[in-house]
């Protein structure tokens, strides 16, 4: 099987002997894949597609590895995984899904080719600056990230991002200032978070059409409306989620002022 390009396994094996995959390999599929790492032997250089949903994997490699062409990683409720590798020098990846990895704690630096990020139930404390600043992310899934506490403080360069959800980081306490417009930005979900208020630097977000604070219990400050959000047309605060009961006020008088 030396020229072996393609791998598909639809579920997990108990494996009694050594596993040798051919270095020829372009794309890897194996479900629920049952061992700690790949192969010590398996020279990665040539993979493009790497999909192991739900496998015990812990780390994928032992030793770094040069990983060229690489373009997906999908390792997706690997529950016993705790470190993605290094990506530095994968200038072709744009899809990386770790969603319900629980216990994935931190991320490597993100190359900025990156195009899809799903951390979604990830056990994911923090967020590199490196995916904050990336101007080619359009898709980023941070919700029900339960240990995640902030955001960057550097400028966001999320240029193509249409949706920000943040559903249920409980932790998530402050959302940071826009110091730049998020063009493409329409939705921005911070359902179940810990945030007390939203810098007045909010009003950057122009083209912002949907902003949900339902069930923040410890929401209590508006920010000051600075500039027109042409565009905002959907928000809710949830009135018996909000401890300060002047929502109502700001929300009438921001639709008021903002509303074409």
């Amino acid at each position: 099987m030396s020229n072996l390009t393609m791998l598909t396994v639809d579920s997990g094996y108990n494996l009694t002997a050594s596993l040798d995959l051919p270095n020829s390999l372009r794309y890897l599929e194996w479900w629920g894949y049952p061992l700690e790492s790949l192969p010590l032997n398996f020279c990665p250089e040539n993979l493009v597609e790497l999909h192991m949903p739900g496998s015990k994997v812990k780390k994928l490699w032992k030793e770094e590895q040069i990983l060229v062409n690489l373009q997906v990683i999908n390792l997706s409720y690997s529950e016993y995984l705790t470190e993605v590798p290094n990506l530095s020098g994968s200038l072709k990846i744009v899809k990386i899904n770790v969603q319900g990895c629980g216990r994935l704690k931190y991320l490597p630096k993100m190359p900025g080719n990156i195009q899809y990020l799903n951390l979604a139930c990830s056990g994911i404390k923090e967020l590199p600056e490196s995916v904050w600043s990336n101007e080619n992310i359009s898709y980023l899934n941070l919700r029900q990230c339960q240990d995640l506490k902030k955001l960057p403080s550097n400028r966001c360069k999320l240029k193509n991002l249409e949706k920000l959800d943040l559903e249920s980081c409980y932790k998530f306490e402050n959302f940071p200032e826009i110091l730049e417009p998020m063009e493409h930005l329409k939705s921005l979900s911070l359902i179940r978070t810990a945030v007390t208020e939203l810098p007045s630097s909010i009003c950057k977000l122009k083209y912002l059409e949907s902003l949900i604070l339902t069930k923040c219990s410890r929401f209590s400050k508006f920010p000051e409306i600075l500039k027109p959000m042409e565009h905002f047309g959907v928000s809710s605060f949830g009135r018996h989620s909000c401890r300060n009961a002047s929502f109502v006020y700001w929300k009438s008088k921001w639709a008021s002022k903002f509303k074409p």
